[in-house]
């Protein structure tokens, strides 16, 4: 499992292959019109995942605070906003009832997953770096945090009743194993040592009995010590395997290291070695326990890896086969919990995460106290490995090519599939290993037909690519400096490029050249110099008119020429801008230019007489690029020059933002790049474009049939204001109430409690029907029943106190009723927690007819869930009667077994008799 920008990838190791995904598009069973239609959340990626295999479940932590809990056969469970920023550590209890995470905001949510409730825990100054069940306790956490304190809580009073503190700095990794904690070991000089081995033994068995309340007084924690690293850097992931002999330290960029750890029985060895050299040195003190150099010895190192390691970069670590003694894994348990039985070998797996966008497995194995490495087991890799730098899409507009530094890809827009990879030559025609920049591309393009691609790279080369075979079919050495600028000329009669490090753009052709091939002849297009066009300074930016009559070229002097693409000449020189103009666009009908630059500025420009009709401000960076989007066919207003007009662009501020070029305003803005968006390619048809950016992520985004309204649009941006200033408060607040939730109140909070109270004011028919889903009553009932759990106490919290009592009446009335009962109940307990002292003052008498109703609901609820066991336990014993071995037993047990039947069944006569008559 592991996640890529909005997706958690299931994916096969052995294949290689995704298996399944889950992102929030597919939260069909949560897809309510009223929270799903301001989508805030847009660019929140996942950054923590936590996975249970007893329970089947999955959950997904986002970098916005969200947490969403996924089962593999019902999907969506449970979402709710645990944290105001991202989430940093998430991890299941035992059984997999309980789900706690912490977050960079310092707070501890712990979900109850079948009720859908929970509640918060705050105790640290700083990010929460790691969270981790007892194993003995399920109850019982223990959190780690930047702040150097380690916290263990007791989840059922809601409490820390012990706090480590001494560690030389931050905590960034947490590995707790309850079973390397053995008894002391005693002095084998002591006359009774078996004894008092015995009875510690007897003490550790007494202290897995306790209660999670007796703990803080049973519970000893001791500061053993430091280990030092071989590694440079710091120490940012920790795992182990599942015996606890091994634990993988990742650390710095490209190391790993790993340390054994040694079972009891060979600490206690270790320890008796030690106490009698210091029982031979005169005055010397005989240490009682270990230091923490002997508790974890250095194993081996892993390095070597082509990238860097993206944090956290340690996966699970799994056994990948038997020992080779023929040991089981209960003999490595055994081992070490201090058994004389060791295991001679270990082989095990390790996944890595590289800064590549790639998953490695390594297969290792353990023996004489060495980790040594015996192969690369397997790789994930199916994005690009680097920054991705420029993108176009073909002609058809079915399939999207984009360009990092050594890899062009061609992908699939309809599955989003890789249907091709070409890695760069250098330019001594094999592949570039030296790193000195000869393989980077820079720009592509496709060629007309589509078989073809044009590349540039930074060496000043011209590459055309075969996309039919995946092959690289000519070179050509175009500039003297990297190339910059690649676009195809309107007309498709050939391509313009040009270099940073050169005053003039070179305009090449299209010729189609035959060579003799296997049963004829074989036809290729390729490219001929046409001509060179000379600049005044080096050209920064280029683009052609869709007319093919003139050629715009943004030069670094901060001027555009606009040149006759015939003759070359000059037409216009536009100034205006205080930066090179990096990006160039112009509009379907050939009389508007846009120009972006890095003074964060769009201007347009009539290319009739060169006048600047307008500068558009929304960017608060650098623009990289933007481009026009073609109306589709029979759109409305397509053949008006004035509404056709759609402009989008991207910068290094992360963002893409629509533009209405024809009324000059901004139509909105596009958010979901984590990094500096470095290009934007639209489809020919308008439906669709495709922007990438530096984290190595491409992105689509399609053309819907909703209308966009640009009041709805300002809306959300104040919306997402709003949400911002509520996060303000509620961190300035202080108040337990706020602080007990196990989801923060955001702007779906408040949503939820309007929609509350629209279910409270709704008014009967004035047509006078006395039944129908429109009675008040029912119309609340439905509402309440529709609601998730935790949506609904969000909505109950962010209820003003005002209307706590009508609620009140409301519930009273539904209980009445015997509408709803267990939300009834349900809202009942939050009412109260949220609104007590609201109510306590108003809604006296309310308030004590409708206890006695609600004890009669509850009541009532606990009598039908007796009737139903009792049911069930029927519906179980006569199930086992009808086994196909019941004939075979009382063949062979003789009259017995058929007086024991007999029995049985009189009894269970009996007791269908008894639930008839109850």
């Amino acid at each position: 499992l592991a996640g890529a920008a909005e997706d958690a990838i299931a994916w096969n190791p052995v294949t290689g292959q995704a298996a399944r995904k889950f992102r929030e598009e597919d939260d069909d069973d949560f897809a309510d019109e009223e929270a799903a239609r301001p989508r805030l959340r847009a660019g929140a990626v996942v950054a923590r995942l936590a996975w249970h295999a007893g329970a089947s479940a999955l959950a997904v932590g986002y970098s916005d605070g969200w947490i969403r809990l996924y089962n593999l056969v019902d999907r969506l469970l449970v979402k709710f906003c645990g944290h105001k920023n991202a989430v940093s550590s998430m991890a299941f209890n035992a059984d997999g009832s309980l789900l706690a995470a912490g977050g960079m905001d310092s707070d501890v949510t712990v979900l109850r997953i079948e009720g859908e409730s929970g509640f918060r825990l705050q105790g640290h100054s700083n990010a929460v770096t790691k969270v981790e069940f007892l194993e003995q306790w399920s109850n019982c956490l223990l959190t780690a945090s930047k702040d150097g304190l380690m916290k263990f809580w007791n989840l059922d009073i809601r409490v820390c009743f012990k706090t480590l503190t001494g560690s030389p700095g931050r905590n960034l990794g947490l590995r707790f194993d309850w079973r390397r904690q053995g008894p002391p070991v005693q002095d084998d000089r002591a006359p009774e040592a078996k004894r008092a081995q015995t009875d510690a033994a007897k003490e550790a068995e007494q202290l897995a009995l306790l209660q999670p309340a007796d703990l803080e007084d049973a519970l000893a924690a001791e500061f053993l010590g430091s280990v030092a690293k071989a590694t440079k850097g710091r120490t940012h992931s920790l795992a182990a395997t599942a015996d606890g002999r091994l634990l993988c330290v990742a650390s710095g960029t490209r190391g790993l290291e790993w340390f054994a750890c040694p079972s009891s029985a060979e600490q206690r060895t270790r320890l008796k070695q030690r106490q009698r050299k210091a029982a031979r040195k005169a005055g010397a003190d005989r240490p009682s326990r270990l230091a923490a150099e002997d508790l974890l010895k250095p194993a081996g190192m892993l390095t070597g890896f082509p990238a860097k390691l993206r944090w956290p970069a340690l996966g699970p670590v799994r056994l990948a086969e038997q020992p080779a003694s023929g040991a089981s894994d209960e003999a490595s348990v055994d081992a070490a919990q201090g058994s004389n039985r060791q295991v001679e070998a270990l082989r095990f797996e390790c996944f890595v995460s590289l800064a590549n966008n790639s998953i490695l497995s390594y297969r290792l194995s353990y023996s004489d106290g060495a980790v040594t490495v015996d192969s690369l087991g397997s790789k994930i890799s199916h994005g690009h490995e680097g920054p991705v730098r420029w993108a176009t899409v073909s002609s058809d507009g079915l399939a999207v090519m984009t360009l990092s530094a050594g890899q062009l890809k061609l992908w699939r827009f309809s599955s989003l599939a890789c249907l091709l990879t070409i890695d760069c030559p250098s330019s001594s025609g094999g592949e570039d290993q030296s790193g000195s920049g000869s393989g980077q591309m820079t720009r592509c393009v496709f060629l007309p037909g589509d078989r073809y691609a044009a590349v540039g790279t930074a060496d000043g080369r011209l590459l055309l690519c075969d996309l039919s075979d995946g092959r690289v079919a000519e070179q050509l050495q175009a500039h003297s400096g990297p190339v910059t600028c690649l676009r195809q000329l309107s007309d498709s009669s050939g391509l313009i490029s040009g270099s940073s490090g050169e005053r003039q753009a070179m305009q090449w052709r299209y010729e189609i050249s035959r060579a003799a091939a296997q049963g004829g002849l074989s036809s290729r297009l390729g490219l001929l110099l046409a001509r060179s066009i000379a600049l005044d300074d080096c050209l920064a930016s280029v683009c052609s008119t869709p007319d093919a009559r003139l050629l715009c070229c943004g030069l670094l002097d901060n001027s555009i020429r606009v040149l006759f693409t015939d003759s070359v000449r000059q037409f216009l020189h536009l100034h205006g801008h205080s930066q090179p103009a990096s990006a160039l666009a112009a509009s379907s009908d050939s009389s508007l230019l846009a120009s972006g630059s890095g003074d964060r500025t769009i201007r347009l420009w009539g290319l009739q007489f060169g006048d600047c009709q307008k500068i558009l401000r929304g960017h608060d960076l650098a623009i990289a690029d933007l481009a026009f989007v073609p109306m589709p066919e029979g759109f409305e207003g397509a053949d008006s020059s004035s509404s056709s007009r759609l402009l989008v662009s991207c910068g290094a501020d992360k963002c893409l933002r629509l533009w209405d070029a024809g009324k000059f305003r901004r139509v909105a803005a596009l958010h979901g790049h984590q990094s500096a968006v470095a290009c934007v390619a639209v489809a020919p048809t308008g439906d669709y474009f495709a922007s990438v950016d530096q984290d190595g992520s491409v992105r689509t985004w399609q053309r819907t049939e909703e209308p966009l309204v640009l009041e709805e649009q300002r809306e959300l941006e104040k919306d997402a204001q709003f949400e911002e200033e509520m996060a303000e408060q509620q961190a300035e607040a202080t108040d337990s109430a706020a602080s007990g939730l196990v989801s923060r109140l955001s702007l779906q909070s408040v949503r939820g409690a309007e929609a509350l109270l629209a279910a409270l004011e709704t008014k009967p028919s004035s047509a006078g029907v006395s039944g129908g889903s429109n009675k008040p009553l029912e119309s609340l009932g439905s509402w309440l029943g529709r609601q998730p759990l935790h949506e609904l106490e969000q909505a109950i919290s962010a209820l003003p106190a005002v209307h706590a009592k009508r609620l009140l009446a409301a519930l009273d009335s539904l209980a009445a009723g015997g509408l709803q009962p267990e939300r009834v109940c349900r809202c009942a307990c939050l009412l109260l927690s949220f609104h007590f002292p609201c109510l306590a003052v108003s809604a006296g008498d309310t308030a004590a007819k409708f206890q006695s109703r609600l004890t009669a609901c509850g009541n009532g609820l606990t009598d039908l869930l007796g009737f139903n066991l009792a049911a069930l336990r029927i519906l179980q014993s006569m199930a086992a009667e009808q086994q196909p071995d019941a004939p075979a037993a009382e063949a062979a047990d003789g009259s017995g077994v058929g007086r024991a039947k007999s029995k049985r069944q009189k009894k269970r006569q009996k007791q269908i008799f008894d639930l008839r008559t109850v």
